[in-house]
C-alpha cells in the first residue's frame, strides 16, 4: 500500500486537547483502550480537574479481570480483541497479565484505580442501549473534540496481528466554540444522570428526549448543525431523523457530493443521491471494503447492480451509474 500523505497522530491530538483542561473534562466514547489517553485523564484528575467518562457497556470491563476459563469462553471476535489487548499489556511476554502490567497498560483499570467516575449505558437500569456510539469530549465547557475515531489501538494505530495495518481511516475535529460545547454537555448530562451508583436516571438510546437539530453560527458564512440520535420510528418521521437531516443536506448540493462511509444502507438516501446524479451533480463515494458489497448495501444501487439470489425489497438500482466508488 502506498500512502501519499501520512495520517495525523490522532492519539496525540486527543491527549493535547485533554492537557488543555483547567476545570472539567467530559468524555463520551464507545471504546477506550489507549493507556496514554487514560494516563492523561488521570493526571488531570489528580490536578483536581473534574473528569467524567461514559463508555459502552460491552467495553466497560477491564480485560485484565478475565480469568483463564473466561478467556477460553470468549467468542471469536472477543478472543481476537483479547489477543490484541494481551499484545499491548503483557509487557514481560509471559502470556499473562500481571497486576502491575494492568495498572500501566489496561486503560479501564487505570481509570478505575484512579477512582475517576465512570459509567456505561446500563446505568439507566437496563441491559444497555444497544449501541452507545458517541465519540466526543468537552473541555472546560468551551472546547469540543469529536469525530469518527474510538480511542483504541486498532482504530488509531492498527492491529498487532497485522503489522502492515496503520489504523482505521478516521478523523477528529477540535472546535473552540462555547455553544457547541454546551450542546454536547447537554447530551452528556442526559446520559450521566446522577453518576455512578446513584438512581437509574441516566438516559440512553430511545430514553433520551427528542431534540430537533440545532444550528450554530461559527462565522458569517459558516454554520454547524448538531443532531443527536436515535429517535423512535413509531413516534417520528424519517425526515425528523438523523438520516433525514443528512438527506436535507445532500439536497443542497449544487455541483458535487463526496461521501466517506463505513456502511451505507438507507434506501431513502440512495434515492436522493440518484436524484442529484440525475441533476448532473458529481458523486464520489468511499465505502469500507467489508460492507460495500453486502446485500443491503446501497452502493449496489449506486453501481446499478444487484445479487440475483438475494433480493432486498426496497432496493432500487440506479438507471445510470453516475457515481465513482472505491
Amino acid at each position: 500500500m502506498e500512502i501519499s500523505r501520512p495520517g495525523d497522530n490522532l492519539e496525540q491530538i486527543i491527549i493535547d486537547t485533554i492537557n488543555q483542561a483547567q476545570v472539567s473534562i467530559d468524555v463520551a466514547i464507545q471504546e477506550l483502550n489507549l493507556p496514554l489517553i487514560a494516563d492523561a485523564l488521570v493526571a488531570k484528575h489528580q490536578d483536581e480537574v473534574a473528569v467524567r467518562v461514559i463508555v459502552e457497556n460491552q467495553y466497560r470491563s477491564a480485560f485484565s479481570d478475565l480469568g483463564v476459563a473466561e478467556v477460553a469462553g470468549l467468542a471469536e471476535r472477543d478472543r481476537h480483541k483479547y489477543n490484541e489487548f494481551l499484545q499491548l499489556v503483557d509487557l514481560n511476554r509471559d502470556g499473562q497479565v500481571q497486576a502491575i502490567e494492568a495498572l500501566q497498560r489496561d486503560a479501564i483499570r487505570i481509570l478505575e484505580a484512579a477512582k475517576i467516575p465512570l459509567i456505561d449505558d446500563t446505568e439507566d437500569g437496563s441491559k444497555g442501549s444497544g449501541l452507545m456510539h458517541h465519540k466526543f469530549l468537552v473541555i472546560d465547557g468551551q472546547t469540543s473534540l469529536m469525530g469518527s475515531a474510538n480511542f483504541t489501538v486498532s482504530g488509531i494505530h492498527g492491529d498487532f496481528s497485522h503489522p502492515e495495518s496503520v489504523g482505521n481511516a478516521n478523523h477528529v475535529a477540535v472546535i473552540q466554540n462555547e455553544a457547541i460545547a454546551q450542546e454536547l454537555t447537554t447530551e452528556f448530562e442526559l446520559m450521566w444522570g446522577d453518576g455512578p451508583g446513584g438512581q437509574p436516571n441516566s438516559q440512553f438510546g430511545l430514553q433520551k428526549p427528542y431534540r430537533p437539530p440545532t444550528t450554530i453560527q461559527m462565522a458569517p458564512d459558516s454554520n454547524v448543525t448538531l443532531y443527536f440520535s436515535p429517535i423512535s420510528d413509531a413516534r417520528y418521521s424519517w425526515e425528523e431523523s438523523g438520516n433525514g437531516l443528512i438527506g436535507q443536506t445532500l439536497n443542497t448540493a449544487q455541483s458535487s457530493l463526496d461521501l466517506a462511509l463505513f456502511v451505507f444502507s438507507d434506501q431513502s438516501l440512495s434515492r436522493i443521491l440518484q436524484q442529484q446524479s440525475d441533476r448532473d451533480r458529481t458523486i464520489r463515494a468511499l465505502i469500507d471494503a467489508e460492507f460495500i458489497y453486502r446485500p443491503y448495501s446501497e452502493a449496489l444501487d449506486m453501481m446499478g447492480v444487484s445479487y440475483p439470489n438475494q433480493h432486498e425489497t426496497f432496493h432500487c438500482q440506479w438507471h445510470s451509474a453516475g457515481v465513482q466508488e472505491q
